[in-house]
């Protein structure tokens, strides 16, 4: 995996203006986080019981609300200064630095469900495809994942290798069904 590239994205994220981390802040603040709320129940009415990850968590847009929604959230991100303004935000939410790479290692037990909306798309098609097979490994056979992944449909071999089953969910994003992998399929690389 390049990690140029992801610590290069993670940096960027590190020193980002909190009124840039989402375009519908620019707007206002409310719709931001209405934004967030909206979303948030969306997922829940696809989500399994039991603990989420929410990679690329950033000050918790989604991760608030779907803790308050009764989902045990672990909010996941590799910028410390997203986690500090989420700690602020929810001090009580438990939370993890990781930029993904680690992520199976870092939490030490698979979830019930990852989500990574608004994260993928920064990442080079490659490194995306890669970064992908790092959050399936945290996430427990029979969960769910939801990634904005734009390309994911180039990478069928990848999915059948670690155990990607597409999902049709009424979701703006991709689901999928984290099942045993593959035993044939060939390894990616960048």
């Amino acid at each position: 995996m390049s990690q140029d590239t992801i610590e290069e994205i993670t940096q960027a994220w590190e020193d980002a203006d909190p009124r840039s981390l989402h375009p519908v802040r620019a707007v206002s603040e409310e719709a931001y986080l209405i934004s967030g709320l909206n979303q948030a129940a969306l997922l829940s009415t696809v989500l399994p019981p039991g603990a989420v990850i929410d990679f690329g968590c950033g000050d918790g847009r989604l991760a608030i609300p779907l803790h308050d929604l009764g989902f045990d959230v672990i909010a996941v991100d590799g910028a410390q200064a997203m986690l500090d303004r989420l700690a602020t935000a929810a001090p009580d939410l438990p939370s993890v630095r990781s930029d993904g790479t680690d992520l199976a290692e870092t939490l030490g037990e698979p979830a019930d469900s990852l989500i990574a909306i608004g994260v993928l798309g920064e990442y080079e098609p490659n490194v995306a495809a890669l970064l992908v097979e790092n959050l399936r490994a945290a996430v427990r056979v029979g969960g769910l994942l939801v990634l904005d992944w734009p390309g994911a449909d180039q990478h069928g071999d990848l999915r059948a290798r670690i155990g990607l089953i597409p999902l049709d969910a009424p979701l703006p994003w991709l689901a999928f069904v984290a099942v045993e992998p593959a035993q044939s399929a060939p390894a990616a690389t960048l």
